[in-house]
């Protein structure tokens, strides 16, 4: 089995001002390479446990955590979202509320600037990312006059564009029709064999 690119042990984590755990002893593996589900009725921490990866939770939300996450031999806990944001590329449930600017390339760009990536670097990623997602014709567009899949196709490029070990999609096809929904799974499977 090739080393683990996500590790969890033990993990468990309380909410502020909750008595009860959203996450209790959760232990996995995750080999890169992989691609995992993560399943469960709602309120039942799918959320929580990705957020943990990115080192959101527990430093935007505050509350108790105990165990270990280790994201691309991060320790994701310690080391919080200003470094875990480089390893970690996240698309939230809501791809409207995720989004910075109001311009398809802009808003692909802005990951990069917010890093401080050097102007000829985003000169190149920002296109490639756009052409691999099938979205150059859309580079100008206003977010607004997108379709729902099309949204979740610049919120994954916008995750994708810093290169990170990890990939991230909470819920991603919980607000897309099944055609759209089956569009985005075709690109995650592309993309998972293009970028092996």
């Amino acid at each position: 089995m090739p080393d683990p690119i996500v590790t969890l042990e033990n993990l468990t984590y309380t909410y502020p001002q909750r008595e009860t755990a959203a996450l209790a002893g959760v232990s996995l593996r995750v080999p890169a390479g992989e691609l995992v589900v993560v399943a469960g009725p709602s309120g039942s921490g799918k959320s929580t446990l990705l957020r943990c990866l990115n080192g959101l939770v527990p430093h935007f939300t505050g509350g108790r955590i105990q165990g270990t996450v280790i994201v691309a031999g991060y320790d994701a806990i310690a080391a919080g979202p200003a470094t875990m944001s480089s390893l970690v590329g996240f698309v939230t449930q809501n791809p409207e509320a995720q989004a910075v600017l109001d311009r398809v390339e802009p808003e692909v760009a802005f990951a990069l600037e917010n890093a401080a990536v050097p102007p000829a670097v985003m000169r190149r990623q920002v296109p490639a990312i756009l052409e691999h997602l099938d979205l150059l014709p859309l580079r100008d567009r206003r977010l607004d006059e997108l379709s729902g899949g099309e949204r979740q196709r610049v919120a994954l490029a916008t995750a994708l564009v810093r290169k990170p070990a990890v990939l991230v999609l909470d819920e991603p096809t919980s607000q897309l029709d099944p055609l759209a929904a089956e569009t985005l799974m075709a690109w995650l499977a592309s993309l998972r064999r293009d970028w092996e």
